[in-house]
């Protein structure tokens, strides 16, 4: 029977190869030829980048027209529909950077082109380690942090809470789904929901508050002109989407069923499962055209999670509630001003029973509202501003009972104003100022907080930057759960945590290889930390380190690499510390090697992520490792098949230590596999739930 299934494997493989058609020719700037240039059909997944002689082939199963589009940094894109496939000559046209073109945002990444960092969803599902989870796609990438325990971003020695969330420029409350103690969260939304996602890790401009480490904006699809139905299926859980077209409008809606029930009967691990992770969420979008000059997008998630574990004699038991609503408006207004205005609001319920001992019960409410106004006009080819005014507006309500019951109760608001200012100095040299002012009411207090950043193109391959600033959060945002009964209280009596950061950085852009370096200095202040009579505004510390990111195309064709490197010097005086010390959760030193390559519609994936010890006042963890393996096939124009299989030398990796006992994972490995279907779409490799 394994003889007759591989043949039949190997003949379907055949005659989908045989049906394939080749396209190749030259792209050239009218003199020379352009290594290193993105040619693709619009549409599909068919494409590659052109060799140091400016050719490139590639196959397609696309029949009689073939729309080829090219893109080039520093040329305009081309398009255009041939019907013959052999011999294709491409003449790029050369473009001047000018002040709206650059966008200088100090320490973020890109995958493929310009200054930010911008992951397609199709990238974050076939890496190796992701599991078509966005957050743990960034871990891949220099900065982060490996924290097992509860899966969620650390940067450069920051807390997770220190990395902030936005979607279309709106701040999101609670970006990850709920879970069980020392159990990894994921992020709540889905990779498809997005046209790209934007991750700095510090040097961004005024607009972006309360984050003292890292930001991550997202921006949602723009409005679809075609209906579209789809399924989705794995292991773990069940997904449905689509969106109805109208001639200015589009209503999309996406839900999705998650259970861990069949994977733990199927696959025991360590931990006695009351009740294994359960989430119901549903997801709805509207976007209109309103007139040629306006854009209006609405969007709604609410997620309904559950679980249930023994942990030492308690039954831990925590339900939440997770409402999210955003709409934003984007309008064109006369002498080239444009217009941004936005509300969003997130509403988080957690009920746990005996959360800390057995018989006690936690309960929280947590709700946010978050204004924005924002003007910006592009005055001439080397001067960009823009102007806004926000506020959030925040309640806490909490309720602990053991033996006796404490309530908390708090509401607050932090009005702000931001205006940033981009300049082209020179040719080669781009610079943005920034300042951001924010009142803290519960300390009535005000505070100015400078940003600058400065970019220089020396070369056309090359790219350095400098960037400082000066970043705050409420101490409130920076405590877990469980913490909160005993700290809240002392609230009123802190002030608003500070980082300032220096950061300097180089990027070298060949046409096949990029390589990154980049060294920053963070300097916290007014840190809460516990002296002994209470919680106060004392606390301190420092992060400095070096992140070096490699990204290369040039070893075979159709082969990409990255490697990310991090070295962290993180101490500080935090919360019950006794002693200026490193944080419990950061590792000195992080690699990461990411590999994938693709044959034909397949894309075979490999990430080795290797973390040293971290340090606990009992004694040092082991230093983590774990190699990880996906592939994808891209079966038809309709289906995507994505497996994965984490940790697949099945090591034991150990977290922490938590009172004399090691924290570690249910599971040394983990195997994933999901089906995407589109049922209605025009097309290819189209995820139909957005």
């Amino acid at each position: 029977m394994k003889q007759i299934f591989v043949i039949v494997v190997l003949i379907s493989i055949f005659a989908r190869l045989q049906a394939q058609q080749t396209i190749s020719g030259t792209v050239t700037d009218g003199h020379e030829p352009l290594a290193g240039a993105n040619v693709f059909l619009r549409g599909t997944m068919d494409g590659c980048l052109t060799d140091s002689l400016g050719r490139f082939s590639f196959t397609t199963a696309q029949r009689d027209s073939f729309p080829v589009t090219v893109t080039y940094l520093g040329c305009e894109d081309f398009n255009h529909v041939y019907t013959a496939t052999k011999d294709i000559h491409i003449r790029m046209r050369s473009t001047s950077a000018t002040i709206g073109e650059v966008v200088v945002t100090g320490s973020s990444f890109s995958f493929g082109n310009g200054n930010a960092k911008s992951l397609k969803a199709l990238d974050i599902v076939a890496e190796g380690s992701s599991c078509g989870d966005i957050v743990a796609a960034l871990q891949t990438l220099p900065g982060s942090q490996k924290v097992g325990e509860d899966g969620k971003l650390y940067v450069r020695g920051g807390s997770s809470e220190e990395t902030q969330t936005f979607i279309n420029g709106m701040h999101v409350l609670e970006p990850y789904t709920a879970g069980a103690q020392n159990t990894a969260s994921r992020g709540r939304f889905s990779p498809f929901l997005f046209k790209g996602i934007q991750y700095s890790l510090g040097g961004y401009g005024g607009e972006y508050g309360q984050a003292l480490s890292a930001v991550l904006p997202m921006e949602t699809t723009d409005r679809c002109n075609y209906d579209k139905f789809g399924l989705s299926a794995s292991l773990l859980d069940w997904n449905a989407g689509g969106t109805k077209v109208w001639k200015n409008s589009s209503l999309s809606f996406n839900t999705t069923y998650m259970d861990l029930w069949p994977y733990t009967k199927l696959f025991p691990g360590r931990y006695q499962w009351t009740r294994p992770y359960q989430d119901l969420s549903g997801e709805i979008q509207y976007k209109a055209d309103l007139g040629a000059n306006a854009t209006w997008k609405t969007y709604m998630g609410y997620d309904r999670s559950h679980v249930g574990n023994i942990d030492d004699a308690r039954h831990f038991n925590l339900w939440q509630d997770n409402v999210y609503l955003n709409s934003t408006i984007k309008c064109n207004f006369s002498h080239g001003w444009l217009g941004f205005g936005g509300m969003a609001t997130s509403f988080v319920w957690d009920n746990i029973n005996e959360a800390l001992s057995a018989d006690d019960r936690f309960k929280r409410f947590r709700s946010e509202v978050h204004l924005k106004a924002k003007l910006q006009k592009i005055f001439s080819s080397w001067w960009m501003a823009s102007m806004g005014v926000e506020d959030y507006i925040r309640n806490y309500k909490l309720n602990y009972t053991d033996t006796v019951s404490s309530k908390f109760n708090q509401q607050y608001n932090m009005p702000a104003v931001f205006i940033d200012t981009q300049l082209k100095l020179l040719r080669e040299l781009f610079l943005s100022v920034s300042a951001r002012g924010e009142f803290f009411s519960i300390c009535n207090q005000w505070r100015i907080m400078p940003r600058a950043t400065l970019n220089w193109y020396p070369l056309k391959v090359l790219k350095t930057w400098v960037s400082m600033g000066s970043y705050s959060q409420t101490p409130a945002m920076t405590f877990t759960a469980l913490q909160w009964s005993d700290i809240l209280p002392a609230v009123s009596t802190l002030k608003q945590s500070i980082a300032n950061h220096a950061i300097l950085g180089l990027q070298w852009s060949l046409p096949k290889t990029e390589l990154r370096v980049e060294g920053y200095l963070k300097k916290y202040n007014h840190l809460p930390w516990f002296s002994g009579n209470g919680y106060t505004a004392t606390g301190r510390g420092t992060s400095k380190g070096i992140d070096l990111y490699i990204e290369d195309h040039s070893l075979l064709p159709n082969l990409s690499t990255r490697l990310a490197y991090s070295y962290c010097d993180a101490h500080r005086l935090w919360l019950n510390d006794t002693k200026e010390c490193m944080p419990s959760f950061t590792s000195r030193n992080n690699i990461r090697l990411s590999i994938k390559y693709g044959i034909g519609h397949f894309f075979i994936g490999v990430v080795d992520s290797y973390a040293s010890a971290r340090h606990y006042a009992e004694r040092r963890t082991p230093p983590y490792n774990s190699v990880d393996l996906s592939l994808t096939w891209l079966a038809n124009t309709r289906t995507i098949i994505y497996t994965s299989w984490n940790n697949v030398l099945n090591r034991h990796n150990i977290f922490a230590y938590e009172q004399g006992r090691t924290i570690d994972s249910d599971r040394n490995s983990l195997f994933y596999i999901g089906v995407f279907i589109s049922l209605k779409s025009n097309k290819a490799y189209d995820i139909s739930n957005f």
